[in-house]
């Protein structure tokens, strides 16, 4: 089983978050995170980036739409209330 890499940059020019994500499924077929906060003038751009999917075969693509639809309602969401 893959193990997380601690990854962070408090206070640097580029914050960023990685973690392992396997919500309803197996620890074993999780994809990786990552999540990126770049300073820009008018506030702070977030980039969410999930990679992994070729790791679960056949199961991968289908997986790997689902989870963009789902990654795109709640990113609206979180723009909306900012």
């Amino acid at each position: 089983m893959r193990r997380p890499h601690p990854s962070h940059e408090l206070g640097g020019a580029r914050s960023r978050l990685r973690y392992l994500w396997h919500l309803f499924f197996d620890p074993g077929e999780a994809t990786e995170v990552e999540v990126t906060f770049t300073p820009r003038e008018a506030g702070t751009a977030v980039r969410l980036e999930q990679s992994g999917w070729e790791r679960l075969g056949e199961a991968g693509p289908p997986r790997r739409d689902r989870t963009r639809q789902a990654w795109g309602a709640i990113t609206a969401r979180f723009m909306t209330a900012f």
